[in-house]
């Protein structure tokens, strides 16, 4: 079925349930689960130490207002003499465009973060902003083919501006602003109304964030989010090892 039709079955009201079919690897039929629908809760921004100076900052998502929490956690690991930041963007692919462009934001300090272009839908071009800068210092992005959307906005921009290295795997592609039609057999489209463009002009829809270094170590091992979350990593600073590519591995 289309995507569309798989949201529309999945949607509903938190406390009813639905059967899902889970294909896994090996096994010829689906499995059979029944679940029970909740409300998403946004999973909370996870930070390690990697070093006495470096830090990683795992963003699974880019809800409202996750910049702004961005923001206040990299100036006070700053304040404490934090050098560099890892952003790990695997598995990042909720949030809206203009989150994405808000964090861009508090690391880049001039040239355009990306350019909204549709049919029906008048050009925007979002451009960085020096005001808003929160972090100076060398950052590095890790991402994957689940590193989509704003989290995509966010990461394109920074080879173009030399701002530090992305390592991982090419990112999913679906910078996009969509319309969901509902048709009355429950079936359903996806329209896409406009696309979001990188600093040079390449639509991230069809190019998805291509990473400078392919393969990246695992940095976060599943922190609460805290600002105490202090443990240094072994796993973590595997990653500044570079030239050796390998497979990448979620965080557990």
């Amino acid at each position: 079925m289309s995507v569309g039709q798989a949201l529309n079955l999945l949607s509903g009201l938190p406390g009813t349930g639905v059967k899902i079919g889970v294909i896994r690897s090996g096994k010829a039929e689906p499995e059979e689960v029944d679940l029970v629908r909740e409300k998403v809760t946004p999973p909370k921004m996870q930070l390690t130490k990697v070093d006495s100076d470096v830090f990683a900052v795992r963003l699974q998502s880019l809800d409202a207002g996750r910049a702004e929490e961005l923001r206040s956690r990299i100036q006070r690991r700053r304040e404490q003499g934090a050098h560099k930041i890892i952003l790990d963007l695997r598995n990042c692919g909720r949030g809206p465009a203009s989150e994405g462009i808000a964090a861009a934001r508090l690391f880049l300090s001039s040239g355009t973060i990306a350019t909204l272009r549709g049919q029906t839908v008048s050009a925007q071009v979002f451009s960085a902003e020096p005001n808003k800068v929160a972090w100076k210092g060398p950052v590095s992005i890790l991402m994957d083919g689940t590193t989509s959307g704003a989290a995509e906005i966010l990461a394109s921009r920074w080879m173009m501006n030399h701002r530090g290295e992305l390592v991982g795997e090419r990112t999913f592609g679906l910078a996009s602003e969509q319309k969901l039609i509902t048709l009355d057999d429950g079936s359903a489209l996806i329209l896409t109304v406009a696309n979001y463009y990188n600093g040079s002009g390449k639509s991230i829809l069809d190019e998805g964030v291509v990473p400078t270094e392919i393969g990246a170590r695992r940095v976060c091992n599943g922190g609460d989010g805290s600002d105490d979350d202090d443990a240094t990593t072994n796993t973590a600073r595997q990653h500044r090892r570079r030239r050796r590519p390998s497979s990448l591995s979620s965080p557990g």
